[in-house]
Parts: C-alpha cells; sequence; structure tokens
C-alpha cells in the first residue's frame, strides 16, 4: 500500500514487482522467470494514483523477470534456471550463449 491507502499497482517497490491487480509477483518455488503484464515504473514515478508524464517505465510491457518466493527480482548477474543461463540486466532478462 502506498502512504494514501491505495494498492501498488504496476510499480517496482524495494526491488519487489505489484501487478496491475495489485498482487505482489513471486514465485511459487526457488526463481521463476515471469513476464510482466504492462509497464511497471518505481513507486517514486507516481503522484497519487497517477504517473507523472515524463516517467519512464522500469520494465516495459512483456519484458520478462527472474523472481523468487518472497518476490524480490533478480536485478543484475546471472541465474541458471532448468540449464539454461540467463543474463539479467536492469532486472530485465536476457538469455545468453
Amino acid at each position: 500500500m502506498d502512504k494514501d491507502g491505495r494498492a501498488y499497482t504496476n510499480t517496482l517497490v524495494d526491488g519487489k514487482v505489484y501487478g496491475p491487480d495489485g498482487t505482489r509477483i513471486q514465485s511459487d518455488s526457488g526463481w521463476d522467470i515471469v513476464t510482466v503484464e504492462e509497464d511497471v515504473y518505481k513507486d517514486s514515478d507516481y503522484t497519487g494514483a497517477e504517473v507523472k508524464e515524463n516517467a519512464k517505465p522500469v520494465l516495459t510491457a512483456g519484458s520478462s523477470v527472474i523472481v523468487n518466493n518472497s518476490g524480490k527480482l533478480k536485478k543484475n548477474g546471472k541465474v541458471k534456471l532448468d540449464g539454461v543461463t540467463y543474463q539479467v540486466k536492469n532486472y530485465a532478462v536476457q538469455v545468453t550463449e
């Protein structure tokens, strides 16, 4: 909830993403890849419930992220899942060769 009591939606807060319905995106076990449905902004990009005019999304719709079971996103580095190594840059996932 933000300071006005509204649920965060499409927002990155403390390394965790809240989706369009206000629920925290998380893995059911360990680390998983999840695709965000809509653009995601930092909580500081909002004025009340509205996104500031010049705000740029942290993650664009369709971006994949790697999230653990407490909702924490991998910000940077490499993660190996199911035999595939993924490079993560600024929360967004890329497959490495």
